[in-house]
């Protein structure tokens, strides 16, 4: 991986194939290949290597993760959003995944959710005023979505009482 960061692909790939021949069954090493691939903006690849191995390994957290980046490269951000709202449900704490779910979001077209995805990942890095804006701009466009508006204001109260909370810890 530090080839990898290094930007010396065709080595990292042949320390990654030599490890996975020494331990073929290793789940770690065979993402690793995935990881290279994306390092390399090789999105084909990567959505190759990665179906298979989700195919073998269903639900796997870096699996999704990564060809579910794969797919952003390649330009469908439809299919990385399908895999990222499922890793948000499965693990509704980890910012990265809020962050690649906006960001495919903000390409496939779904603003609402882009704005949504951008405010949960403010409120778990603790940048409430920036989770705010967000929930207002996801506001503004949902006017004609009763679900999605009060889905919106809840998390808008939940932000100023907590906000409210560390006011009152301080």
């Amino acid at each position: 991986m530090v080839l990898k960061e290094q930007k010396k692909y065709e080595e990292s790939f042949k320390a990654a194939r030599e490890l996975l021949k020494e331990i073929p069954s290793n789940l770690i090493f065979q993402t690793n290949i995935l990881e290279i691939h994306l390092a390399e903006g090789n999105s084909l690849e990567a959505i190759s290597v990665g179906e298979k191995l989700l195919n073998v390994n269903s639900n796997n957290f870096s699996i999704s993760y990564y060809l579910a980046k794969a797919y952003i490269l390649d330009n469908n951000p439809e299919k990385a959003e399908e895999i990222l709202i499922n890793l948000s449900k499965e693990n509704p704490r980890d910012p990265s995944v809020w962050y690649e779910l906006a960001e495919a979001q903000g390409l496939a077209g779904n603003i609402i959710g882009l704005h949504r995805s951008r405010a949960e990942y403010f409120i778990l890095t603790g940048r409430y005023d920036s989770a705010i804006f967000q929930l207002r701009e996801g506001l503004k466009l949902s006017k004609n979505f009763f679900e999605i508006r009060e889905s919106i204001i809840n998390k808008l109260e939940q932000i100023y009482k907590t906000k409210r909370a560390l006011k009152d810890l301080t």
